[in-house]
């Protein structure tokens, strides 16, 4: 999955795009995160499983668009619901206006959420050469006029045409419903795998096209808005192409994801490492890498991977101190927390961003971002099928302190409650320390030894976590 905020020169936040693949693997605990009560029991009345996993990935790829437009950021209390014309309609419990558009074709499926101040819409569709004879019997003289400079791409031009015919549609809330000559094409030009275009009748408007493999993604927006990325950070090549997103692919695993456990050690200081490893693909990622280089080295030198990216659950010095030499030797994207870069102002090479519910590849899979403030501003756990990396938001015997810049204990309480609804009794737990029990517990273990999980009242978890006189327990 991947996402992108833009803003216009007059509006911030203007809209944000989601895509993700129609082959992507629905994890089971993504229903509790993503979906409401209402949206669980609607589910369980559909019963095809195609439109099962339409529907989950619609609710996904929607609410991860809205979120990085609202105040709200828990998914489930975001309630997306269908209006007379089945148009979808957003209830986020706050005072924001924002709407969104989704549309799917058999390989990807995307959303646009943007304010009610800025009207879009967005629509994928494969490009079918057998539908060109259809489309071109609906278009304009003009239409097929101008088109006749693109002879030799006519399939792919039918299908700019439609999607942008499909949304303006969906910004007038007509649908294809009307005579389509309303919608008529003023003009088309081409940018490499980019399509600008106007249209006859709504000037105020325009649209941008881009083309990934055989499909035409397309959305329509105010004309002129000056629009621009919110963020540098997000990787996009210009903000004339709002759709172009680095492709993720969603394979089936083809064995399962090895961990290897590095104890770390400076002083009186311990801290656990881990090297995950996709060993048919050649490729790893490794966790918060701290103290001792030659542990890394001499492991990803035995294995014969390939060093991809590495991860960082927050910006404290003992997760982060062999970033930069690892750097020298791998050249590889450091991935940390947006909040702990903008807060802490955390600045590295080849850095990128992390948001909640976002995914790094690894090999043929995928590491799902989840951000669990407390311990630190922006901190992130990791979760890997069945195998959640907690840095110091979670250990096998408590939760990390919240007294250092940045920390909340509210906060905590919240992450630790958003945790137990990512795991199950066989998730194994990888912390940043280790106390008393060793780490890659069962979740079962953790829950049994861990005040922190069983207490479920914020109040008595805020003072029982801020209370004064604690005993330092050394690190193991």
């Amino acid at each position: 999955m991947k996402v992108a905020v833009f803003e216009s020169s007059e509006y911030k936040k203007t809209f944000s795009v989601c895509i993700e693949r129609m082959s992507s693997i629905i994890q089971d605990h993504s229903l509790n995160y993503y979906l409401s009560n209402k949206e669980k029991a609607e589910l369980e009345s559909i019963a095809f499983e195609k439109r099962r996993k339409e529907f989950v990935l619609g609710k996904q790829v929607s609410k991860k668009a809205i979120s990085m437009l609202s105040v709200q950021n828990e998914f489930a209390d975001i309630s997306i619901e269908h209006g007379i014309f089945h148009q979808p309609i957003v209830k986020l419990g706050t005072n924001e206006n924002i709407q969104i558009s989704l549309s799917h074709c058999n390989k990807y499926i995307v959303a646009i959420a943007f304010n009610e101040s800025f009207p879009c819409a967005i629509d994928i569709e494969a490009v079918v050469p057998k539908n060109g004879e259809i489309i071109h019997s609906q278009l304009t003289e003009d239409e097929k006029n101008f088109l006749v400079k693109f002879e030799n791409e006519k399939a792919m031009m039918y299908t700019v045409l439609w999607t942008a015919k499909e949304a303006i549609s969906k910004i007038l809330k007509t649908g294809l419903t009307s005579e389509l000559n309303l919608y008529e094409i003023n003009e088309i030009q081409k940018e490499g795998k980019i399509f600008r275009g106007t249209f006859k009748n709504f000037y105020q408007y325009e649209f941008i096209a881009r083309r990934y493999g055989d499909c035409i993604c397309t959305i329509a927006l105010p004309k002129n808005a000056g629009i621009l990325r919110k963020d540098k950070l997000i990787q996009l090549n210009t903000w004339k192409d709002p759709l172009k997103f680095q492709e993720r692919c969603h394979m089936e695993k083809n064995q399962d994801i090895e961990v290897v456990v590095l104890r770390m050690q400076r002083r009186e200081m311990i801290n656990y490492t881990y090297i995950l490893m996709d060993s048919y693909q050649r490729e790893a990622i490794i966790i918060d890498p701290a103290w001792e280089m030659d542990k890394i080295i001499n492991t990803v030198s035995t294995y014969g991977v390939r060093v991809s990216s590495i991860l960082l659950t927050h910006y404290h010095y003992d997760h982060t101190n062999l970033v930069e030499d690892l750097l020298d030797l791998y050249n590889c994207e450091v991935y940390i927390g947006l909040d702990e870069i903008n807060y802490y102002n955390f600045k590295c090479r080849n850095l990128q961003p992390l948001f909640d519910g976002g995914s790094i590849p690894l090999g043929n899979d995928n590491i799902i971002s989840i951000e669990t403030p407390g311990h630190s501003r922006g901190s992130m756990c990791f979760l890997i099928n069945n195998k959640l990396f907690t840095g110091d938001t979670l250990f096998m015997e408590g939760c990390g302190v919240c007294d250092m810049k940045g920390g909340n204990a509210a906060d905590m309480y919240a992450s630790i409650q958003k945790i137990k609804r990512y795991v199950d009794s066989n998730t194994l737990v990888y912390p940043g320390h280790c106390f008393l029990l060793p780490v890659g517990q069962k979740y079962d273990k953790v829950l049994e030894n861990n005040i922190y999980l069983q207490l479920n009242d914020k109040e008595r978890f805020v003072e029982f976590r801020m209370r004064k006189n604690q005993t330092q327990i050394r690190f193991k």
